[in-house]
């Protein structure tokens, strides 16, 4: 019989140490957003566009922030003079609604042959902005003309951070007769 009065006293100390613990507890607060980790890859869609229109002066890779139509528009017609841009017609697929919702990242770059092909292989989100890595793919016997390329990387609003972006570079030897995966 004296057990179970011990029994039962035991357990009226539990749940009441149980009580009065929880009560003790801090009330949780609303919940805060963390940030985004620094180097966190985003998702991306990347078009590769032969433009043509070799310049001595341009420093290359020339990195563009395009975030409405209206800087697409000024983008297009402030370089029609000076690159191949007569057969855009991505511009036509870059609207208010795709720009309510995504960033698009124009990468110029400058090759010293046209056989020379690339491909985005990364897009992070870093602390102070973008880093961009692109692949080019270098045949092992290319042509002597000279190539520019833009190439229009497409980002959600959401994974978009404005400041510096950084564009790397990884050379990639293709074997003879390897196609490398690009859009023409």
């Amino acid at each position: 019989m004296k057990q179970k009065k011990y029994m039962i006293l035991l357990i009226v100390f539990m749940m009441a140490f149980g009580l009065f613990a929880s009560a003790c507890q801090p009330k949780d607060k609303d919940p805060v957003e963390t940030p985004d980790p620094a180097g966190r890859d985003v998702g991306f869609i990347a078009q590769y566009i032969r433009t043509n229109g070799y310049h001595e002066d341009v420093d290359y890779p020339v990195v563009t922030v395009v975030e409405s139509v209206e800087a697409l528009n000024t983008y297009h017609d402030e370089n029609l003079d000076l690159y191949d841009l007569a057969q855009w017609d991505v511009t036509d697929r870059y609207d208010e609604a795709y720009f309510s919702e995504g960033v698009l990242i124009l990468v110029l770059l400058e090759e010293n042959s046209g056989s020379n092909r690339h491909e985005v292989t990364a897009v992070r989100k870093q602390e102070t902005g973008m880093e961009i890595a692109i692949d080019r793919i270098l045949p092992e016997i290319g042509t002597a003309d000279m190539a520019e390329w833009h190439i229009f990387i497409e980002l959600s609003r959401s994974d978009y951070m404005a400041g510096e972006i950084e564009v790397s570079f990884e050379d990639i030897k293709a074997e003879a007769g390897e196609d490398a995966e690009y859009e023409k």
